[in-house]
């Protein structure tokens, strides 16, 4: 298996060569290649044998998450999530027999192989010759054997056999634009607004359209990498962890609690105004991607900069709630940034829709839609787990009595299989004192699965046999 690692390896796609090629599509319009990523697990790199035990891997990897693994007891509990044998997807678990009782685990994943083309042809392509010729599924591998062949079998003068590759899955997704062109989730509303920048080149429109009076995004690269424990030059291999999680959208069963947040809020007025700016209190931010720290309605203005605000005036959220999911997971502070922490989040949409009509409700999809959250951090302990536990899953969060996130806050107490929510504090108004309470809104997504990766240096994949 090392060996198919030592092959992947030349198909990285290199921070550099993204760099050259978005500047090339961005002066010339010239399309750049298929982007091609390789990822490990703990479990992974114990099943590689680059270390013989799990208390060695501590030594190296000081992240407790990526260790004990997403479907962990541990984790789960810290978390919030639901028992992944009851929530997730099949693919993701294995049936075990413990003490004669049959019960569904998750599986232990090995690795991730991320590839990504904008044009679909050319990512097919790829994709074949990759479980054709580096995986060696179905055909001979490029080290001359075929999957799955022993090494009895194997002729003599033949390289090392390709060991079997099983793979778990394969998730497709495919960016949702709406109808300015502006990439969206399945809820409708635009996404990948505010990310950390890093590069002189991700900030230029930032100059051209508003700055950073408000909010500065741009961050040090230590947000995401660390060095490569493996690297084969300190100095130069950098890694960093993934949080993959698969999300399940309800998106029928949004705009239900939309329209009965609405009516609690305002009986005396249906229209599509009114459900709009609930949707907008929900998320933070309208679905055309204006926040209302900024205004009371959206512009559609695909220059503007979206990002320039922050909450310094609004402490008590008169404007934006303080459970609104923008708020609970990036609560922008200018002056105590103690406990301030972010993630370099890349989220793709998966499933296709035909309709984002929200008022033809029988025609909304209820599964099989949703989002593959994936996330970057330098630490899943110091940034993503307490973005989940210290501000989604906390109701007394940045306030007693705040309530939990509106899309992604776990926790919840049941009562006989029902969720049962906090009432939370509403602005009936934009920026006025007129509020009201209600606990009409509540999480309408549902994970599926998942994982923590490491993506490795380069050196380190290219070195792999001589671990």
């Amino acid at each position: 298996m090392k060996k198919t690692i030592y092959n992947i390896s030349y198909y990285i796609t290199c921070f550099r060569l993204q760099v050259e090629e978005a500047k090339h599509f961005k002066n010339f319009k010239v399309p750049g290649g298929t982007v091609v990523n390789f990822l490990l697990t703990s479990k992974g790199y114990l099943a590689l044998g680059i270390e013989k035990s799990e208390s060695k891997l501590k030594e190296n990897f000081c992240d407790p998450y990526f260790i004990k693994g997403m479907g962990s007891d541990w984790v789960r509990n810290n978390l919030k999530d639901l028992n992944p044998a009851s929530n997730w997807e099949k693919a993701y678990l294995e049936k075990k027999e413990e003490n004669g009782e049959i019960l569904y685990k998750p599986k232990d994943i090995h690795a991730l192989l991320i590839l990504a083309d904008n044009d679909k042809s050319n990512l097919g392509q790829k994709v074949r010759f990759f479980l054709r010729d580096v995986l060696g599924i179905g055909s001979k591998g490029l080290n001359g054997t075929k999957g799955g062949e022993s090494k009895k079998d194997t002729p003599k003068g033949k390289d090392e056999e390709q060991e079997l590759v099983e793979i778990i899955t394969a998730e497709h997704a495919i960016l949702q634009r709406n109808d300015y062109g502006q990439v969206i989730e399945h809820f409708g509303f635009r996404d990948g607004i505010s990310n950390p920048l890093f590069l002189e080149s991700d900030c230029e429109d930032i100059d051209k359209y508003g700055g950073y009076s408000e909010w500065d995004p741009r961050s040090p690269l230590s947000l995401a990498l660390i060095k490569d424990p493996y690297g084969k030059n300190e100095d130069l291999s950098f890694g960093s962890y993934l949080v993959y999680r698969k999300y399940e959208q309800h998106v029928k069963t949004f705009e239900l609690l939309i329209k009965n947040l609405s009516a609690d809020l305002h009986p005396e007025n249906e229209s599509e105004s009114v459900l709009e700016m609930t949707r907008a209190l929900v998320m933070g931010r309208f679905r055309d991607g204006v926040p209302l720290a900024l205004k009371g309605e959206g512009r559609r203005y695909s220059y503007e900069n979206y990002n320039n605000f922050n909450y310094e005036d609004d402490s008590v959220g008169i404007k934006c709630p303080l459970h609104a999911h923008i708020r609970k997971v990036n609560h922008r502070p200018l002056k105590n940034k103690k406990d301030y922490t972010q993630i370099v989040r890349r989220g793709m949409t998966y499933g296709e829709r035909k309709n984002y009509n929200s008022l033809q409700l029988d025609s909304l999809p209820n599964q099989d839609v949703g989002l593959l959250f994936m996330s970057f951090q330098a630490s899943i302990a110091e940034q993503f787990a307490p973005l989940q536990i210290d501000w989604a899953n906390d109701p007394n969060k940045p306030q007693p009595g705040t309530g939990r996130d509106n899309i992604i806050g776990q926790g919840f107490q049941y009562n006989d299989g029902q969720q049962i929510n906090e009432p939370k504090r509403w602005p009936l108004e934009w920026n006025t004192s007129k509020y009201k309470y209600s606990n009409a809104m509540q999480s309408c997504i549902s994970l599926r699965g998942g994982e923590f990766f490491f993506a490795p240096s380069i050196s380190f994949l290219k070195n792999i046999d001589n671990l």
